[in-house]
């Protein structure tokens, strides 16, 4: 025991003697030292130079900077005691001489408002990192350029080219859709960026643009594909985001300004000053190819060889997308795609022609004529190779996309309704009508090699003799509607959710996802014996039950939830078609845009 202790007694001992040693005989007394050393035995150095060098003392050295900005106190020249020592100019750091600026003299600017870093320590990792904690550590040498434009706020200022490389990515890559920066920009969807640079350290920018589920899994941000240099440079952009937050100014002023914020920004924000004017004596077609990748489209889509790995191919859009659908979708892309993560667009009007003429004019691409090699182009980016529903923009669409190799589920579904789903698309989602583009025939063919060599085994069957009523049985009324809410409150909200927006506690264990009652452009387009069918007797390979049989709901309480679902979607009242919407006629790529897009639009 006593020889336990005893070598206790020197472990803490030896301990205690290290930390005074680093006390008391710091590095930056050292670095002094060195300094002082090296200097006398410097060729020229006058003797009383010499004599002065020898009778100082390591000490640490500070400025106190008042003259500029708020008051800092910067101690950086403790161990970087050669910085403004013209002779030490090829000497390694910390003696290394400071390259010179002009106009800038350390006594009124300090080092910290250039480099930042803490500049009250005297140890190197707290003063270059400043602990977890500390929004500024040391930034390196290219992003020093996010501290020059505070003072040099000129636009495009050519000392910077890191900064305005940064800025065209933000618009290039959509960030200003959903970020706002003041004066610059104002999305509502994601985090306020006016003061970004002052709050996070340069790694969360960097690591956050790399990937934007690192720090937060539920984050809606897609992730980018970016080289590291623009990684960098758009990071840098963001450093140098540290204005003042109109969310912190008084009451009055904050009202004030977001009464003043404005309903778009000119083009010439978004594309540059010279793009725009070259785009101003063109016709609106040409406008729109010219805008489209200076926009931030093609940050998401995929267009040509450029992909933007997150939102769907806009190649056939000709063939699919009619003027007013696309116009809506600029605009408010969730007013036809509910689930959508893409921002309505802050350009004008003429903006949004100009993309729209572009895309409705475009030829549409051919197709190999063999189904394995249409679901490769036109299939697999969202249900995936092998189709399972993970293909490469799955995770971004809301809903998910079908796994189609479950027979349960696609072999309990009519042939007719399948090749319907591919010709027409499926309303309020991502699913887009390919009629134009393969034509009945060719439709046709694709669901069978879907049955065949996607969907393999299984015993589903089309279930013939089921009693569904092809018109509610129960006239709309707000009695009926309440009595469908009482129901549905009982039975279907833990998997569709009280707001029936299909995020209910269970949700999160069914796949795929309940769905979303709400998603108007779908309910309205699907016919009351479709929804009518999927109550009763439930959907084969999803977790949706039988309620007709489960839960004992005649055709009639059935009638008050479909009642109930029709109000939350503002169709109460409506004459609601019997019939499911009409198959669009044999199409093919040949037919012109205008007439496919209308026919989508009408559904």
């Amino acid at each position: 025991m006593r020889s336990a202790l005893a070598v206790l007694s020197v472990i803490v001992l030896v301990i205690h003697g290290i930390v005074f040693y680093d006390q008391f005989f710091a590095r930056w007394q050292e670095y002094q030292s060195d300094y002082f050393a090296k200097a006398i035995a410097e060729p020229g150095t006058s003797e009383l130079v010499k004599e002065t060098l020898r009778h100082r003392r390591p000490a640490i050295e500070q400025t106190i900077v008042r003259s500029f900005g708020t008051e800092r106190v910067d101690r950086c020249q403790t161990c970087h005691i050669a910085i403004d020592d013209p002779r030490f100019e090829g000497a390694n750091q910390p003696l290394k001489t400071h390259p010179k600026i002009p106009g800038h003299k350390f006594e009124t600017y300090g080092c910290t408002v250039c480099h930042d870093g803490q500049g009250r320590a005297v140890f190197t990792k707290a003063a270059h990192e400043g602990g977890e904690d500390w929004p500024w550590p040391m930034v390196k040498k290219e992003m020093i350029q996010a501290n020059c434009v505070q003072c040099h706020v000129e636009p495009g200022w050519e000392h910077a080219p890191l900064v305005n490389e940064g800025r065209r990515l933000f618009f290039e890559r959509a960030c200003y859709t959903c970020h706002t920066i003041s004066g610059l920009s104002f999305g509502s969807i994601g985090p306020e960026l006016t003061e970004v640079g002052r709050r996070r350290r340069p790694d969360y920018i960097l690591n956050k643009i790399e990937d934007p589920r690192a720090t937060n899994p539920t984050s809606t941000m897609p992730k980018q594909d970016l080289t590291e240099h623009q990684r960098e440079a758009l990071a840098t952009f963001l450093k140098a985001q540290q204005g003042s937050r109109i969310s912190r100014a008084p009451l009055q002023q904050f009202v004030s300004a977001q009464q003043a914020r404005p309903e778009w920004l000119e083009v010439a924000i978004i594309a540059g000053p010279e793009a725009a004017q070259a785009m101003a004596s063109q016709k609106a077609a040409q406008r729109g190819e010219m805008l489209l990748p200076r926009a931030g489209c093609l940050s998401c889509h995929k267009l040509g060889n450029v992909d933007g790995m997150v939102g769907p191919d806009i190649e056939y859009a000709s063939a699919q997308r009619d003027f007013p659908w696309l116009m809506a979708h600029f605009k408010d892309p969730r007013s036809v795609v509910p689930g959508s993560i893409m921002p309505p667009y802050p350009l004008p009007a003429e903006a949004f022609v100009a993309l729209t003429e572009y895309l409705t004019t475009r030829p549409v691409p051919k197709l190999i004529d063999d189904p394995a090699e249409e679901y490769k182009a036109i299939c697999a980016r969202c249900h995936g190779d092998k189709g399972a529903g993970d293909g490469l923009i799955s995770r971004y669409l809301d809903p998910r996309p079908r796994d189609l190799t479950k027979a349960a589920f696609l072999k309990s579904k009519s042939r007719e309704r399948l090749v319907d789903s591919v010709m027409n698309g499926v309303p309020g989602t991502s699913m887009a009508p390919w009629g134009k583009v393969l034509g009945e025939q060719r439709s046709t063919r694709l669901v069978d090699y879907l049955l065949e060599n996607i969907s393999k085994g299984g015993t589903a069957r089309v279930a013939t003799n089921r009693k569904v009523p092809s018109a509610n049985p129960v006239a709309f009324s707000a009695e009926s509607a309440a009595r469908g809410e009482a129901i549905f409150l009982d039975r279907c909200w833990g998997c569709h959710g009280k707001k029936a927006d299909g995020h209910g506690p269970n949700a999160v264990d069914i796949w795929p996802r309940p769905r979303n009652l709400r998603n108007k452009p779908f309910v309205t387009a699907a016919s009351y014996a479709r929804l009518h069918e999927s109550i009763k007797y439930g959907v084969q390979g999803s977790a949706m039950p039988a309620a007709g049989f489960d839960f004992n709901l005649d055709d009639k309480a059935i009638g008050d939830v479909i009642n109930y679902i029709h109000g939350l979607n503002g169709m109460g009242g409506a004459a609601l078609s019997a019939q499911a919407p009409p198959s669009a006629p044999p199409a093919t790529a040949a037919t012109t845009a205008r007439e496919g897009g209308e026919k989508a639009h009408e559904r």
